[in-house]
């Protein structure tokens, strides 16, 4: 009898998957304390803070949401960090006074703003593999969805295209008005916005002519415009405003629809779905709205670091598990089977799980990253936390989940 039971639960067991559940999360550059806020967008908290270099500017995830590459105007450098465990895994000099940031479509090289030129980056080794000319002043870079091609604004009067395979400034032209700043591309990959310190926003068509851009108009914005970004769908683009206030714009007619108050002044991003937006409030005010696309309302806002500027939002596997039973002659055991991500960090040699601070057991960072905490109630939720460790059992980083 013992031996048929040890059967059916072994069987049962190995019938149960892993169960990874995937959270939405902000990154989000603190310019004036050298951080980078990670905000769960579903819990509305900051769960970690990392410390970077100074002056961070722009972040940039891999399409596959495991790294984000953080510039550092202040110190010329690029952080990597590995969104398993938000821990800066290497650094890696570019040059000077690194701005724009972007990862290939393909996740296979990073492009870095910095000086005269754009540095180029494998993103499997985190080495530089190249530069390229781009111009006097370049300032920001985007990838088309393609990735043959990217987009790099000039402040001293050009947006240059960049040939991805060819490595080579191929294009450039001149944009009208003053000094041009940040752009972005639709993610349909048709239509690009360029923005400018004098507070407008030009508009170009690359749905025909992807490696020679089209003018197509000026949107007249009252007020700095200065960062902006478009729904999935490619349908509206949200654009901050510096009193705080966010214009939509639609996207084919190219006129704001509607502008809402008390929303955002500097960096701003869609959800993944398309159904929430954050927006980053600066100078001082040093918190994040989240906002309800369809009723065009700030639900939530939220605490981050000194003088956020700007963020990205990756769909990553998380820390997390489920709830699952074994039966047997009328007797129930409730388990919780958690489960994470790998992690990119070489230095992590192990993983502790902890229940109220009493551990549970530890997992080899080379054997499967499962963990199975039994005897649970079995309706009371239980909060693990998850401790990274190195080879000298110091705590690398630290995860919590709660399972329901």
């Amino acid at each position: 009898m013992r031996f048929l039971f040890l059967l059916l639960v072994s069987a049962l067991l190995a019938s149960t998957s892993p169960n990874v559940h995937s959270t939405e999360i902000a990154y989000v550059t603190n310019k004036n304390d050298n951080t980078v806020s990670v905000i769960d967008i579903a819990s509305r908290e900051v769960i970690a803070t990392i410390q970077v270099g100074q002056r961070p500017d722009q972040v940039a995830f891999t399409p596959d949401g495991t790294k984000a590459y953080v510039s550092n105007a202040g110190n010329d450098f690029v952080s990597v960090i590995d969104v398993a465990t938000n821990t800066v895994i290497e650094t890696i000099t570019v040059g000077t006074i690194p701005l724009g940031v972007d990862v290939s479509p393909d996740g296979s090289i990073a492009y870095v703003v910095a000086g005269d030129q754009i540095t180029v980056i494998d993103v499997l080794t985190d080495t530089v593999i190249g530069t390229i000319s781009a111009g006097i002043i370049p300032l920001y870079v985007v990838f088309n969805p393609s990735g043959e091609y990217a987009y790099v604004t000039d402040s001293d009067g050009f947006l240059r295209v960049i040939d991805v395979a060819a490595g080579m400034d191929i294009f450039n032209i001149t944009t009208p008005g003053v000094e041009p700043f940040y752009l972005d591309i639709t993610p349909n990959g048709t239509t690009i916005f360029l923005s400018n310190t004098g507070g407008n926003i030009f508009v170009y068509d690359v749905s025909t002519t992807p490696d020679a851009p089209d003018f197509v108009d000026i949107i007249n914005t009252p007020l700095f415009s200065a960062f902006f970004a478009f729904s999935p769908d490619s349908s509206i683009a949200y654009v901050t405003k510096g009193n705080n206030s966010v214009n939509i714009i639609d996207v084919d007619t190219l006129e704001i629809i509607e502008t809402f108050q008390n929303a955002g002044n500097l960096g701003v991003a869609f959800t993944t779905d398309g159904q929430e937006a954050i927006a980053l409030k600066g100078f001082l005010q040093d918190e994040v709205s989240v906002i309800n696309v369809e009723n065009s309302e700030v639900v939530a806002n939220i605490q981050v670091g000194n003088n956020p500027y700007l963020l990205d939002i990756t769909d990553f596997p998380s820390f997390s598990g489920i709830r699952r039973t074994n039966t047997f002659a009328m007797q129930t055991e409730y388990f919780d089977q958690l489960t994470w991500p790998t992690s990119l960090n070489p230095n992590i040699v192990s993983y502790r799980i902890l229940e109220n601070g009493q551990i549970l057991g530890e997992v080899s960072a080379s054997d499967p990253l499962v963990f199975l905490a039994r005897n649970r109630p079995k309706t009371l939720p239980v909060t693990y936390t998850l401790q990274a460790l190195d080879e000298n059992g110091n705590v690398i980083a630290t995860l919590t989940a709660t399972i329901p």
